[in-house]
């Protein structure tokens, strides 16, 4: 009788997750595509204007209309938290902005930016108060609370294959890059080393990846996806958009922190191929940079620390990565400008029945493209979801504009240099502004 209930509440959680208050799991579509469609929201900026708060509305309903994602993720800085210190004022912003993707059944994950905990909650209160707000549709954690920051954490999308249901084909990542300030210096937020060891420890420890290929099973095995989330760029962003890497606008340097802590590093040496951050309104591009594991080698070898790119060649192991923007989402703050409407970054992964099915579409495309090798030369020209060698990733990446469209990334014109260093003059200028905001926003009662 026992194992007869038991088989019972075997088969009631697979068809029926939440009967046992289990969360279901995110999964590839089970069809002919096999895909995973994610949206991402940057920097809605919520709250600072009531006429622009129902723009923003608008724009999320009509992306989310058009593109009907399997995970919406909000990438940092929802709320310009500066605005609303009152009792109350932070919850009432985020049931807002999570009341239509709930309302229509839409899972998300949410990434805290630098504005985020500015308001009436501190940042692991905003992870909560999501969880409490969205019940099952919020894949939000709180992250361990012995590392620096609260949102750390990572989701496992499944396989959809009929037979395969419990093969993870996409790991997703979320780092959180706190507010101002990395090890002591004057200087935007940064993922904390003691987060990067964490990462790296549990990829370490995962005995389902094999460390530094993402491939699942030990050598062979099926290609594992994986995408970061975090709100202000690394170091390496700036990277992105030099020497033709770019797709997409660059309208402002690179705002990222002064110190490299060495989580780009880690990522591309466990098999991460995109990382997606916001901050800087005025960008929008996804650019690919071949890491180099040599020593001395490129950029890496100045004072910056930087994990240099290499050449791209696999005779020296450089791995790529793709670093990239998201589009401006809200009407709050500024940008995007440069003609660009308000929008989302769209990502769609795509899985296959088999390792082996993967490598005929791999072989088939690098045939199609008439070298079984990528070329430094060709590797420049590819769209951003080609542009990794050996082990093929399939991924797509687009932009969807507040007005529905679909938009496809321009490369640029022209040779940009790489940007040097850190963009950090506006530390202290947001420094003064935000605190001017709060204490308006005390005298007004908001």
């Amino acid at each position: 009788m026992l194992l007869l209930v038991l088989s019972f509440l075997v088969v009631l959680s697979e068809m029926w997750p939440g009967a046992l208050g289990l969360q279901p799991r995110l999964a590839f579509r089970n069809s002919a595509d096999q895909t995973f469609k994610i949206v991402v929201f940057n920097d809605m900026h919520f709250g600072e204007a009531e006429d622009l708060d129902l723009q923003s509305l608008a724009l999320q309903k009509t992306v989310l209309d058009a593109e009907r994602p399997d995970l919406v993720v909000f990438n940092g800085d929802i709320v310009s938290g500066w605005r609303g210190r009152k009792r109350g004022w932070m919850e009432a912003k985020m049931r807002e902005i999570l009341a239509y993707p709930n309302s229509q059944g839409y899972p998300h994950a949410l990434v805290l930016g630098n504005h985020d905990d500015e308001a009436n909650l501190n940042r692991v209160q905003v992870l909560s108060e999501d969880k409490e707000i969205s019940g099952d549709l919020s894949y939000t954690q709180v992250g361990p609370d012995d590392i620096t920051g609260a949102s750390n954490y990572y989701v496992d999308v499944y396989s959809g294959v009929v037979g395969q249901e419990d093969r993870v084909d996409a790991r997703l990542w979320f780092f959180d890059s706190m507010n101002r300030g990395c090890e002591g210096e004057d200087s935007w937020g940064c993922v904390g080393r003691d987060t990067v060891a964490w990462f790296s420890e549990l990829v370490g420890n995962d005995k389902s990846i094999q460390s530094g290929t993402g491939q699942l099973g030990g050598p062979g095995g099926h290609l594992l996806q994986q995408v970061a989330f975090v709100h202000i760029p690394l170091p390496e962003h700036r990277l992105g958009y030099g020497d033709f890497r770019g797709l997409g606008l660059r309208q402002e340097d690179s705002a990222c922190p002064v110190v490299n802590t060495g989580l780009a590093r880690a990522m591309a040496l466990n098999g991460v191929n995109m990382v997606v951050s916001g901050h800087d309104h005025a960008n929008e591009f996804v650019g690919n940079i071949n890491l180099s594991t040599r020593s001395g080698a490129g950029l890496g070898a100045d004072e910056t620390g930087l994990f240099s790119p290499g050449s791209g060649s696999a005779e020296f192991q450089d791995i790529p990565m793709l670093m990239a923007y998201g589009r401006k989402s809200g009407f709050g703050s500024y940008g995007p400008g440069g003609g660009l409407q308000q929008g989302a970054r769209v990502i769609e992964l795509r899985t296959f029945d088999s390792a082996e099915v993967e490598m005929q579409q791999t072989n088939a495309f690098w045939s199609r493209m008439g070298t079984g090798y990528m070329s430094q030369y060709q590797y420049y020209y590819l769209p951003p979801q080609f542009m990794h060698a050996g082990p093929f990733k399939w991924m797509s990446t687009y932009m969807r504009s507040g007005d529905g469209e679909r938009e496809e990334s321009s490369r640029p014109r022209f040779k940009y240099d790489v940007q040097e260093k850190c963009y950090n003059a506006g530390v202290a200028a947001a420094v003064f502004w935000g605190l001017l905001g709060s204490l308006l926003s005390w005298g007004l009662g908001l």
